[in-house]
């Protein structure tokens, strides 16, 4: 099931991930450009602020678009939980994994674009001891160099 995305929205953008803190002040201009009110802007440079600011929208706004990197994104994903708030996303980070699934643009205008005239959708996210993550799975598999293999 999909609906049109609201037009209110509150921004609150990692200032630690890759591009967050260079693109803060472009992202909230373009936004508002597209026609999103933002109800604020807020640019966080600890994880403590940001999940404060995060909590704090949820209460606020029917939309909150997080700027990050997929960490960011799975870190805060849990608060929106069991709510009616749109969760957008702004892909500020290095890999970008869960926007490259969604068929999110990874450039700052593409991914307003989506914003602006795009969808919700439901999205599935997993959960390990109550705690929620979106697709940043991970699994190493250590190999064994073969001067490590003679010698240990």
């Amino acid at each position: 099931m999909t609906k049109t995305l609201p037009k209110q929205a509150i921004l609150i953008v990692n200032a630690g991930s890759r591009r967050g803190a260079d693109l803060f002040e472009e992202a909230r201009d373009k936004l508002t450009a597209v026609g999103i009110e933002l109800l604020d802007a807020k640019k966080c440079k600890t994880a403590a602020t940001m999940d404060k600011a995060v909590k704090a929208a949820l209460k606020k706004a029917p939309m909150v678009i997080v700027g990050g990197g997929d960490g960011s994104l799975s870190s805060f994903v849990d608060h929106f939980i069991g709510t009616n708030v749109v969760f957008a996303l702004l892909p500020l980070g290095t890999a970008n994994s869960f926007a490259r699934t969604l068929g999110i643009p990874l450039d700052l205008d593409g991914a307003i674009g989506v914003i602006a005239k795009g969808e919700a959708r439901k999205i599935d996210v997993g959960c390990i001891n109550g705690d929620y993550f979106l697709n940043a799975a991970a699994m190493g598999l250590a190999r064994r160099s073969r001067k490590a293999s003679r010698t240990g």
